[in-house]
């Protein structure tokens, strides 16, 4: 690398997070160390419970392995939606839509009828994001924090070309209204599937865990940026 590349690099990725924080982004996290990193990150990016009058948080929850409770707590039950999902078995079984077992916040959904498709899916989340601009007015750039846990469910269901036009459609509804939205891949950041989903994302934000504890390192969808592990 020249000389002043790497500080160049930082200059460049400092000025593009900064892009993202004032317009809204939408990030894809990635690794297999879960417990270790995904959930560390996941904490940070739906903000302190410091934050708790600043920030709306929608928590959609596809495979219940972390609840609600244990992700946000300390935040303020007030400034939390949670959505919990369950993917139908092939074959028919009924989806579920309804309260995070954990009954975080006065604002969670309430139950209704299951889903059939990932399009209804998709239009709940609109409606409860819809449900957010309705209490709060406009919503500023990354006031509204949404975490997507996870996509492996909906992977283990439907064909991937479905999994792509749900994601566009979702990434673009939360853009319009300048959220911060995280979604959870826990596989190896070479997997194809990594690939496939990229482009529909800012960044992709490669986790890992390590003796010093849990490490991040981003790739910026737009700028070709690639960082050095950071400390979550």
């Amino acid at each position: 690398m020249e000389p002043g590349g790497r500080t160049s690099e930082t200059a460049t990725f400092a000025q593009a997070l900064a892009s993202l924080k004032r317009r809204g982004s939408s990030l894809l996290l990635v690794g297999p160390a879960y417990e270790e990193a995904h959930l560390p990150a996941s904490r940070r990016l739906l903000g302190s419970a410091e934050e708790a009058t600043e920030r709306a948080r929608l928590l959609v929850v596809t495979d219940g392995v972390a609840s609600a409770g244990s992700r946000l707590a300390g935040v303020a039950s007030e400034t939390v939606r949670t959505l919990t999902y369950e993917a139908p078995t092939r074959g028919g079984a009924a989806a579920a839509v309804g309260t995070d077992d954990a009954g975080v916040g006065a604002g969670g959904l309430a139950a209704e009828a299951p889903p059939p498709d990932l399009a209804s899916l998709c239009r709940r989340i609109d409606e409860a994001i819809d449900e957010v601009e309705a209490e709060r007015g406009q919503l500023a750039p990354a006031e509204l924090r949404v975490c997507f846990d996870s996509l492996v469910p909906l992977l283990e269901q439907y064909e991937e070309r479905e999994v792509f036009t749900f994601l566009h459609a979702l990434t673009a509804a939360t853009r319009e209204v300048g959220a911060m939205a995280h979604y959870h891949l826990p596989v190896p950041a070479d997997d194809p599937l990594v690939g496939t989903l990229a482009p529909l994302f800012d960044a992709v934000i490669e986790l890992r865990s390590t003796p010093d504890g849990a490490q991040q390192r981003w790739r910026l969808t737009d700028e070709d940026v690639v960082t050095e592990w950071l400390p979550v």
